[in-house]
């Protein structure tokens, strides 16, 4: 089996390399790896030993934390639970879904205060469903799926994953090349680690391969419409209208031909077509949001140099998509045959979508994002990024032939923008001079981060 690779070593790192520390808080959506990096990756790497509750697997283990809530009593009873000795000095505490344990994710406040020299990391893919947590007591990550460069690692493409970091005049033809089949293989693939695994898997033709990983895609969607049952108890939503939305996104999204950006999400359509306000489809919205398996992106119809993106918002105008491009596919039932198909209609919102995850991905701490979707009237560009000056910037994804950006031109004019961007399935020499620069699209979280990190 090959050992995956993760972007959030370095992080993990320095914090273990604080002398002082918080509890690392890691959250995440179920399955995308949460703990297979802290047990694969981290523990082996700068740990002697890891001592393991895990909540979800063994309820018994919450009685550890129904009395004192006391660092030393808390230690002693995990020792005993795991039959192990811990040492401070060297070894790591791991609390796995702690958000199924109220207690112990309270003590995390008491391990910040009395025991910061201990390394404790605590996984949860509920935990942002919880009102109140130990805010300021933990240092907090989110994981999310697999990026593209994340992929490229995992199938042996290291040498072809360096090229995600330079220029694009740097790339040449046969590297352009060989990243966009990978890019297609990746659009059907996606992030999730088992379907990652299935598509490694030694000795076995391409068929048995794609339907491996389209079996373990399906699994992952199943696990999470069970999960809003579990989840939506203490949420007080309903677990059916959460199942509703959460299945009429893609069918919704599919609704985009061609080179349309991504609609605007309906709640009628979510709802049978029966007619529904914002407020009856809110708080299901909200409820798949904090689990990490949708994101809102609102749309705006003004974009003003003297005021921040944020104030454009109107609450009700959003569009949806899942935070995986291959389980979009899956609940789409897209074969792989068509995505490698240049000409397939549905390869536009495809590229949307990857697009936006790839971007977002370069967010580790939550709600971190400032990105949005422009409309007014016959005018549509897929993503308005606020940029590290404050100053919109335009980004318009064209995946076919078509990489003509009317309405990207429209709206520079319109709004005195004196930047622009364009991210095609093409391979282009970079004109920085130019208002409107051209970018390939496997290159998006690279050219996010530049126009967002100073």
């Amino acid at each position: 089996m090959v050992k995956f690779k993760r972007i959030y070593e370095e992080k993990i790192q320095s914090w273990i390399d604080t002398k002082e520390r918080h509890p690392l808080l890691i959250d995440g959506a179920r399955q995308v790896g949460k703990s297979y990096l802290v047990e694969q990756v981290i523990a082996p790497k700068y740990f002697n030993n890891i001592l393991k509750l895990d909540f979800m697997k063994d309820p018994s283990l919450h009685s550890i934390f129904n009395g004192s809530l006391s660092v030393d009593n808390i230690l002693e009873e995990v020792q005993l639970a795991t039959n192990q000795i811990f040492n401070r000095e060297t070894d790591l505490l791991f609390f796995e879904e702690v958000g199924l344990c109220r207690n112990a994710l309270e003590s995390l406040k008491f391990f910040s205060q009395d025991a910061p020299d201990i390394h404790l990391i605590a996984t949860g893919s509920n935990i942002d469903l919880f009102g109140r947590f130990p805010v300021g007591k933990t240092v907090r990550m989110t994981i999310h799926q697999f990026t593209f460069e994340e992929f490229l690692w995992a199938t042996d493409n290291e040498l072809l994953a360096n090229y995600l970091h330079k220029e694009p005049n740097a790339i040449s033809e046969l590297a352009h090349d060989k990243l966009m089949t990978a890019f297609r293989e990746y659009l059907y693939v996606g992030g999730m680690p088992a379907a990652i695994h299935a598509w490694n898997a030694p000795n076995t033709n391409i068929i048995t391969r794609l339907n491996d990983v389209r079996e373990k895609q399906n699994n992952i969607i199943d696990d999470y419409i069970m999960d809003f049952g579990k989840f939506a108890e203490d949420d007080k939503v309903s677990p059916m209208i959460t199942e509703r939305i959460y299945k009429s996104i893609p069918v919704q999204l599919s609704l985009t031909h061609e080179e349309k950006p991504m609609p605007r999400f309906k709640f009628r359509d979510a709802m049978n077509n029966r007619k529904t306000t914002y407020n009856e489809v809110s708080s299901p919205v909200s409820f798949l949001e904090r689990l990490k398996l949708v994101r809102r992106i609102h749309q705006i119809d003004t974009v003003n140099q003297k005021f921040p993106l944020k104030a454009m918002v109107k609450e009700s105008l959003f569009k949806l998509c899942l935070t995986d491009i291959g389980l979009l596919n899956a609940m789409l039932d897209i074969q792989f045959t068509q995505i490698r198909n240049k000409d397939f209609a549905f390869n536009g919102f495809l590229a949307e979508v990857f697009v936006l995850n790839e971007m977002l991905s370069s967010h580790t701490s939550p709600h971190a994002s400032s990105i949005y979707s422009y409309k007014k009237g016959d005018l549509e560009v897929e993503y308005i990024i606020q940029g590290k000056d404050g100053i919109p910037i335009p980004v318009e994804v064209k995946s076919g032939n078509n990489t003509k950006a009317k309405s990207l031109v429209a709206l520079m004019k319109k709004s005195e923008l004196k930047k622009g961007y364009k991210l095609t399935a093409k391979s282009v020499q970079v004109n920085s001079n130019r208002d409107i620069e051209q970018w390939p699209i496997y290159l998006a979280k690279s050219l996010y981060n530049k126009l967002t990190r100073f």
